[in-house]
């Protein structure tokens, strides 16, 4: 392996017309010229992957959104690496908090490849007071760090392949703008770069140009910039027509273009069909395996943490899983998503422990059959933490379906330290759904702490409030609840 010296001050043209020469032989200077442009353009000119310029001010209101107690999805990205891509860095503008609650308010980018495994995050505090939000450019705080793995090592990203981003703040955290950048391997020949050092007069040899062809060719094929990137500031703001909620035809116009679709509602709810057990570990996982599904089942993954951020999912089946909503407070949250099977005999999904050192988490699947076979399956959702008491009425929150003849899943979880191991019992619905039936209730101890989760159904036949559940507990513990409705 040999270096190789790239300048980083931008180069002048190389003039063809004096090195060029029909019939002469290569020139050593014109070569070296060659291999440092296309260094340069390697090393110097890398992708930048993502860009969101921000909005500050509007008419004299802010455009950030407000402070949120909860995780927030803010922004999704995906790229295709450089060939010669090595690294990410990523540099976020926030905003103070809004709410006045001094919290360590913090962003996060979170970055996985093609299957959904990670590949790491960068993660920047901003603040922990709880002053009041003044959302002028002099207030807004910026920083840059590189993506790393669990041990805040820097990570290396995949090389020309795909890979997917997703940007949040948590605790209160205002993410006002965000860049993402690749930086490439450092310049030396093993890595591909072609060598700069010809000296004068020396033989010019078909590898010398071959180098430089190589490198240019896959940075041209590969290492293009994006031309644009559209996002919306949070998921709420997305705009969406799911075709398994028509009922009848629809068309829309969008400029020149006209869209028509015809469909209809099933007027049966779907059924509940399995659950697993409450799966548990104090390890850096949970493996959790699919209960008896079909294909085009839809499946539940409610997994009970210490942590509000969103677990990973990873092993042979951690793709494929789409995350729909958290719920929880003081060291205990519920983290669920959802998948659609595409077979009888679906893989086993592993969900990270974020805390570990002995700390437990416990996650369980539940699987519902008859729901639309595209889209997402879920009509409304809304989760809370509810304080400590044994009369359970979960989540506390309003979550008022649109569609007729919905399935309704309550999703309860405990995580503490202060408490056994609890148990619930007297399932009701305090409105009009009915059939209501517990189809799961776990508990297990742990050195630290403790964990429970239950999962309770109802069939809900107007469109309306799904009101909540309620329930009495062994113990006078908090929670945290979940309230979805799938569609028919």
């Amino acid at each position: 392996m040999s270096g190789v010296f790239i300048s980083n001050n931008a180069p002048p043209r190389i003039g063809l017309n004096q090195y060029a020469r029909n019939g002469l032989s290569p020139v050593a200077e014109f070569q070296n010229m060659i291999a440092e442009r296309v260094g340069y353009a390697v090393r110097v000119r890398a992708k930048m992957a993502w860009r969101s310029p921000g909005q500050i001010w509007s008419g004299s209101a802010t455009q950030i959104p407000l402070s949120s107690a909860s995780e927030r999805t803010r922004w999704r990205f995906a790229a295709h690496a450089a060939p010669y891509a090595q690294y990410l860095f990523v540099r976020f503008w926030q905003a103070r908090q809004s709410s006045g609650t001094a919290a360590d308010c913090y962003s996060r980018l979170r970055v996985a490849d093609s299957s959904g495994t990670l590949i790491g995050d960068a993660v920047r505090h901003f603040g922990s007071s709880g002053s009041g939000a003044n959302d002028n450019p002099y207030y807004l705080g910026d920083s840059t760090i590189g993506l790393a793995d669990t041990n805040e090592d820097l990570v290396e990203i995949p090389p020309n392949a795909a890979y997917f981003g997703t940007f949040a703040d948590f605790n209160y955290a205002r993410l006002v703008a965000a860049c993402v950048w690749e930086v490439a391997f450092d310049p030396n020949t093993d890595e591909g770069y072609p060598d700069v050092g010809a000296g004068s007069g020396s033989p010019i040899y078909d590898k010398d140009r071959a180098d430089a062809a190589t490198m240019i060719n896959k940075q041209w094929a590969y290492g293009a910039q994006p031309l644009w990137h559209w996002s919306v500031d949070t998921d709420a703001g997305v705009r969406t027509l799911a075709g398994s909620d028509l009922s009848g035809s629809l068309t829309q116009s969008i400029g020149e273009f006209t869209l028509s679709a015809t469909g209809t509602v099933s007027t049966n709810p779907p059924t509940f069909q399995a659950t697993t057990a409450l799966e548990t570990s104090t390890g850096s996982t949970v493996s959790v395996s699919w209960p008896a599904h079909a294909t085009n089942d839809i499946a539940l993954l409610s997994a009970i943490t210490g942590s509000s951020t969103t677990p990973a999912l990873t092993g042979a089946g951690g793709s494929g899983w789409s995350w729909i909503t958290a719920a929880g407070s003081a060291g205990q949250y519920l983290h669920v998503w959802y998948q659609r099977a595409s077979s009888a005999s679906m893989d086993t999904v592993s969900v990270e422990n974020i805390i570990t050192d002995g700390w437990l988490i416990g996650a369980a699947i539940t699987t519902y059959r008859g729901c639309g076979t595209s889209g997402s399956p879920v009509n409304v959702s809304g989760g809370n933490g509810l304080t400590a008491t044994t009369s359970l009425s979960a989540p506390g929150v309003t979550v008022t379906t649109t569609l007729d003849n919905t399935i309704l899943v309550s999703l309860v979880g405990v995580s503490t330290a202060s408490n056994a191991a609890t148990s619930f019992s007297g399932w009701a619905h305090s409105g009009a759904a009915t059939s209501v039936t517990e189809r799961l209730d776990a508990n297990a101890s742990g050195a630290d702490n403790n964990v429970t989760l239950a999962v309770t159904t109802a069939t809900l036949a107007t469109a309306g409030s799904a009101h909540n559940f309620t329930a009495t507990i062994a113990d006078s513990v908090s929670s945290a609840a979940i309230l979805l409705a799938l569609k028919p």
